[in-house]
């Protein structure tokens, strides 16, 4: 199990934008666009500055943030490849609190004189997957936000509460800095940075003794900070879920691995893809699984399928690793072509490409072994043995 800490989460469903996974795999970075950051002059509790808009693309337009309302307002721009990654996250938060008075505002940094052409261009192909107002910044919105905050990478959120104040700000694709709890919390009415403060100061610590726990192998201690972190992160339950099944496996003990697995599975996540993933992408990647539990990594990894009516790259790749493993080599091909064909980006394409090869090989390498051997040409074939 490769070893890090929980500040890097994300499997690479993350990174294709299907929702976030496992510990020991790194979130989608940043890129950065500015230069040496100032001197900051904007922080949580700080009146949240006012967009500049060049153009409004989709959505709601804003022209001021209204008292009892929440706001995301987040930086990203159609050169950026993490950017790419948040998409589905800030449509998924949109639509989640979209009751409770959040707007979701996506501040383009596009910047020349074709840049509202791309940002439109951008906007239009990726249609019902980006459902959040979207907007040209007109030069003062990123200045006051990143510059303010002295941030010089994007995709980076900004939170904004009911209030008008900014109150937290982090990278949207990083599971571990906890937006999506911080606007649950916000939506609420329930929010308070001390606490949050101290609530990440607090996870700080138990990630660092959990990433110690696991370098040294110390698997016992590594699931009961697991335990520790979850209570004050329950956010993270799908994820440290998925994290538990590989420390366990780490600890040689499979079958309770998956006994665990298995009780997740039929409990509250049972209908959320989202939450599923993570553990679903763990258990069709375990190697060497009892017959009946392969066919449950196959059953699960199909319900997640299923849950996103095999529109989704990602659930079908973990399809297709689950049959795979079970030498279902020619269904695990059908379906990893599918994964290749329902992925948006080209990026993704060449990913699930590339992936369809290595099943690809897998099969030949199978069947090869299971060829019996030929003798040597010219050679007489063994006598048969006496009764």
């Amino acid at each position: 199990m490769r070893r890090t800490s929980l500040s890097g989460v994300c499997v690479l469903a993350c990174v294709l934008g299907a929702g976030v996974g496992g510990v020991g795999r790194e979130a989608a970075g940043q890129m950065a666009i500015l230069p040496a950051a100032p001197p900051r002059a904007l922080k949580p509790g700080d009146p949240a500055p006012a967009l500049d808009a060049a153009k409004w693309f989709k959505g709601v337009e804003v022209k001021s943030f209204e008292k009892g309302r929440a706001y995301v307002v987040e930086f990203w721009a159609t050169w950026c490849m993490p950017c790419r990654v948040s998409i589905p996250k800030l449509t998924a938060t949109q639509k989640k609190h979209a009751a409770k008075g959040v707007t979701v505002i996506g501040v383009s940094v596009d910047h020349g004189a074709d840049a509202s052409r791309k940002v439109q261009d951008f906007v239009d192909k990726a249609g019902d997957r980006m459902v959040y107002s979207i907007m040209l910044d007109g030069g003062g919105t990123g200045a006051a936000y990143l510059g303010g905050a002295g941030v010089q990478g994007i995709p980076h959120a900004f939170v904004v509460d009911k209030d008008g104040r900014m109150v937290w700000h982090g990278n949207p694709n990083q599971v571990a800095e906890g937006m999506e709890l911080v606007v649950k919390e916000v939506a609420d009415g329930a929010f308070d940075i001390r606490k949050h403060e101290e609530r990440q100061a607090r996870f700080a610590e138990l990630d660092g003794k959990y990433s110690a726990a696991q370098r040294d192998g110390n698997w016992a201690e590594a699931e009961k900070l697991l335990g520790e972190i979850e209570a004050i992160r329950p956010d993270l339950a799908s994820v440290l879920a998925a994290t538990r099944y590989a420390i366990i496996v780490s600890s040689k003990d499979v079958p309770r691995a998956v006994a665990m697995a298995r009780t997740v599975a039929a409990g509250e996540f049972k209908d959320d893809a989202d939450a599923l993933m993570p553990l679903a992408d763990r258990v069709a990647g375990t190697p060497d699984l009892a017959p009946a539990d392969r066919e449950f990594a196959t059953a699960l990894a199909r319900r997640l399928v299923d849950l996103t009516k095999g529109a989704t790259a990602a659930p079908l790749s973990v399809l297709a690793v689950a049959l795979k493993n079970g030498g279902l080599f020619d269904e695990a091909i059908s379906t990893m072509q599918r994964a290749v064909d329902v992925a948006p980006e080209e990026m993704e394409k060449r990913y699930y490409t590339d992936r369809l090869n290595e099943i690809r090989q897998a099969k030949a390498a199978a069947t090869v072994k299971a060829e019996p051997e030929k003798p040597a040409e010219g050679s007489k074939p063994a006598a048969p043995a006496r009764p």
